[in-house]
């Protein structure tokens, strides 16, 4: 049992993080899917291949949704998976610390795996300046 994970970004966005934390850690992700969404996408088409691509997922624990952009395309079909079953939690604002956090933490509750990516999202986040 364990959280299935959907990442839902603009074109191969979502993909190419994942595929760069499965680099780092040298190993592919499991229980996880990508849908990279072109820029003339039909929403409601959209829609059923997310909802396809989630039925492919062992969600017996929940569902976590990642994208890279609140408000855009993306996350707003994505929205709309929060109203079926599995309970879901959705987290926009994809970065490579948040792929990276996603192989190396326990992935059994999404609210959870939602808590601990994306407080490692934001502690990758850093300014620095020079003179």
């Amino acid at each position: 049992m364990s959280v299935g994970v959907l990442v839902v970004t603009h074109g191969a966005v979502g993909g190419a993080l994942i595929d760069t934390a499965a680099r780092i850690f040298a190993a592919a992700p499991d229980n996880l899917a990508c849908y990279d969404m072109a820029a003339d996408y039909d929403p409601d088409a959209a829609y059923a291949e997310l909802c396809a691509l989630r039925d492919g997922l062992d969600c017996s624990d929940g569902l976590l949704i990642l994208t890279d952009l609140c408000g855009a395309t993306p996350h707003n079909v994505a929205m709309r998976l929060l109203d079926s079953p599995p309970p879901a939690v959705l987290v926009s604002g994809l970065n490579l610390p948040m792929a990276v956090k996603l192989f190396s933490v326990d992935r059994r509750n999404p609210a959870q795996l939602a808590d601990s990516i994306t407080l490692n999202g934001r502690m990758g986040i850093l300014i620095e300046a020079g003179d």
